[in-house]
């Protein structure tokens, strides 16, 4: 027993606990996250490659799950019940054999939607998403920096450009396929004929690659063009942006 006077150790029941007895399942959600990113491209690529409904639908409801991921394991209703909706809708193309077709767009969904998320914050009284995450990841402070601002302006631009070129290419790759291109599935003669292996490849792999790969690139290229500041890690950024992004695309505190 405690000696007499000492303040009382067993269990106390406070705000947490009674106002939230169920918490977010954090670590579960992360260890699930990674499994399904990696299995979406495979199942997408098989799906187009053998010519297998199935498993074109079966990668359209990985993604759809891998997007409401975070909010299914808070256990938040609304997201359980727009999850069921997306997968009856997605059961529902299946049935009606566009399945395929609507898996072929979201590449190019995805994209034009990155590149309408940088260019929307270069309208005239928004902060630019560059400059929010230089904010958020290092210090406002540093936006007063010779250059670093216009650098800030101009990289938005840049991924808003370079995302909607994306989208582009994806369109005509994803569109011109043969067999499994949506001309094709429409029963329509594309102009040319891309072999499936390669658009898809491409669309459900390579594109995530190229982002990767120019994102690194830029980070090089920014420590020689602003080499008077000090840079975070490619890591740390990485990380940073990982935990930031919805705040970013939000503009919490930071458009006027």
């Amino acid at each position: 027993m405690p000696p007499v006077g000492a303040p009382y150790a067993g269990p106390r029941l406070t705000m947490d606990t009674t106002m939230n007895p169920t918490p977010v399942n954090r670590h579960g959600s992360r260890r699930l996250m990674l499994p399904l990113v990696g299995a979406y491209p495979v199942l997408a690529i098989s799906g187009a490659v053998w010519h297998r409904p199935a498993l074109s639908l079966a990668a359209l409801l990985v993604l759809l799950t891998v997007i409401a991921l975070p909010m299914l394991s808070a256990g938040k209703k609304r997201a359980w019940a727009a999850w069921l909706a997306g997968a009856a809708v997605i059961v529902g193309t299946g049935l009606l054999g566009v399945g395929p077709i609507l898996l072929s767009c979201v590449p190019v969904l995805i994209n034009l939607a990155l590149s309408w998320v940088f260019g929307r914050t270069l309208l005239a009284g928004r902060t630019p998403l560059i400059a929010r995450l230089i904010a958020s990841v290092e210090s406002p402070a540093r936006l007063e920096e010779p250059g670093i601002a216009p650098y800030a302006r101009n990289l938005t631009r840049f991924w808003a450009c370079f995302m909607a070129a994306q989208a582009v290419l994806l369109a005509v790759l994803l569109g011109c396929a043969v067999p499994g291109g949506i001309l094709f599935d429409l029963g329509i003669a594309p102009p040319f004929a891309i072999p499936a292996a390669w658009a898809m490849g491409y669309a459900h792999a390579g594109a995530y690659v190229m982002i990767a790969v120019t994102f690194a690139g830029e980070h090089l290229f920014r420590q020689f063009h602003l080499s008077h500041v000090s840079h975070p890690g490619l890591r740390e950024l990485v990380m940073k942006v990982a935990v930031r992004w919805p705040m970013l695309v939000r503009g919490q505190g930071l458009d006027h």
